[in-house]
């Protein structure tokens, strides 16, 4: 189903857009999830939030992109699972999580809670995707938005683990000389 259909479903109401979510990008969203949380019945619930937040935030939201903006939900649903399993002490597994390495990049904000300085940043990684080479920006997107394994990202792309690797070592020091030139890190 075309997405202005799902949102016009979603308009009136229609319980039909969740199946029609589901059926369209159900796939996708569990992938997402999963990247970040590794475990099924975590996924499911990850999912169940996203429909939620579909089904309150449009109306009166019209994303313009429903594919992003579904990808962006189920992110942030998964990652908030995520840190409900680490404050309750049931994160067992050593997780691969690439957030940890882009801090690196962006450490030097003086409140990172702040959600101004947040969103302030982010504009900032936007900007900078916007000047990196489409293959290069597609390496940095799939580990650290869509949360993907190395290995994925040498299959997905063709190239070996180690080139993924150095490549966003790379990246990250191009990001982190960018936001310093541009004062939106120490």
């Amino acid at each position: 189903m075309q997405d202005a259909k799902i949102i016009g479903l979603l308009n009136e109401r229609d319980e039909k857009a969740i199946r029609a979510l589901e059926s369209s990008y159900g796939k996708y969203l569990f992938k997402i999830a999963y990247n970040i949380l590794e475990d099924r019945l975590d996924v499911e619930e990850a999912l169940g939030d996203v429909y939620l937040k579909v089904w309150n935030s449009i109306p009166p939201n019209r994303p313009d992109n429903l594919k992003i903006y579904l990808a962006k939900l189920a992110r942030h649903s998964a990652i908030d699972i995520l840190r409900k399993r680490c404050r309750a002490g049931k994160v067992s597994v050593s997780l691969d999580v690439p957030a940890d390495e882009l801090c690196d990049a962006v450490s030097g904000i003086a409140d990172p809670e702040d959600e101004l300085d947040g969103k302030i940043l982010g504009e900032g990684i936007n900007s900078w995707l916007a000047t990196v080479q489409k293959d290069r920006r597609k390496v940095f997107v799939l580990r650290y938005f869509y949360a993907e394994k190395i290995s994925d990202i040498a299959k997905n792309t063709g190239m070996s683990e180690g080139a993924v690797k150095t490549l966003l070592f790379r990246l990250r020091g191009e990001l982190r000389d960018y936001l310093i030139r541009k004062q939106l890190i120490e």
